[in-house]
């Protein structure tokens, strides 16, 4: 089999020619440009029996990202299992808003709270070199901050530091505080998830997924006790579904001031943002 065999069998399955391009540069070990030259290329037998695997995963609708192992997002690469969230290019709205917000106020203490692989935090800290600048990935799940662990070693990351946590339960009021707070929680509705495609509902884990019935309830909590936990003047920043960001804006009214509404790069609002 040649490369432009395997190409048009991936693609017969994602009808994704960058999809293929990613799943044979990966097998091949080789930039995304050697494929176009050498297109005539056999693969070896463990090539081969290799591929014979990913096709029969993607037929199964398992996410790419799960397949090879990791995901880009903005200037890193992260180790992803289905412990954690595939990052998406939807939250790389918040990260470049955390690391405008740090270098345009000086701040020095980051909070990336339901943390999954560490994306959030870790691209920050990798776009602003700064020593006196520390992170802590905060998260329920012992296998997803294991991941986000694994993922500030593999990029030499020393200033970030791990909570396994419900929420803020483990940080003391008044004491533990930061100057910016981050977060992309569990926002679908609960009676959404059965409807999400294959690629999310069934390999994504639920409890990165599920907001509750309004898919609200991580945002009432984190609204609620931030305040205690962020400096005076501090930032708190959501990610938010395609149709939260209002509603999100709304119950941020009463414990913050300079709310905002950010759009992605697709024109929909993304992030929300207050000052305590």
């Amino acid at each position: 089999m040649t490369i432009s065999q395997a190409k048009l069998q991936i693609t017969q399955i994602t009808n994704d020619t960058h999809s293929a391009d990613m799943i044979l540069g990966h097998l091949l070990k080789v930039p995304r440009s050697y494929l176009f030259i050498h297109t005539n290329r056999p693969l070896t037998e463990l090539q081969e029996s290799k591929l014979s695997e990913y096709l029969r995963r993607l037929a199964a609708n398992e996410p790419i990202q799960y397949i090879l192992g990791y995901a880009d997002f903005m200037n890193i690469r992260v180790k992803v299992t289905q412990d954690v969230l595939i990052p998406r290019s939807d939250t790389e709205t918040l990260a470049s808003f955390a690391i405008d917000a740090i270098k345009a106020h000086g701040y020095t203490n980051m909070l990336d709270m339901c943390c999954g692989s560490g994306c959030i935090a870790l691209s920050v800290l990798h776009e602003i070199p700064d020593k006196k600048l520390k992170a802590i990935c905060a998260d329920i799940s012992p296998a997803a901050l294991k991941i986000a662990s694994e993922n500030a070693a593999s990029l030499g990351e020393k200033r970030v530091s791990f909570v396994e946590t419900n929420y803020f339960s483990k940080f003391i009021p008044s004491s533990d505080t930061f100057d910016i707070i981050v977060s992309n929680p569990p926002y679908i509705e609960k009676n959404d998830i059965p409807d999400l495609m294959p690629q999310v509902r069934d390999f994504e884990p639920h409890l990165a997924l599920d907001g509750g019935e309004d898919g609200l309830d991580a945002y009432r909590i984190l609204i609620s006790d931030a305040p205690k936990h962020l400096c005076q003047g501090g930032i708190l920043a959501f990610e938010v579904g395609y149709n939260q960001a209002a509603q999100v804006a709304t119950l941020m009214e009463r414990n913050f001031k300079n709310i905002e509404i950010l759009k992605d790069l697709s024109g929909i609002d993304r992030v929300v943002k207050g000052e305590k």
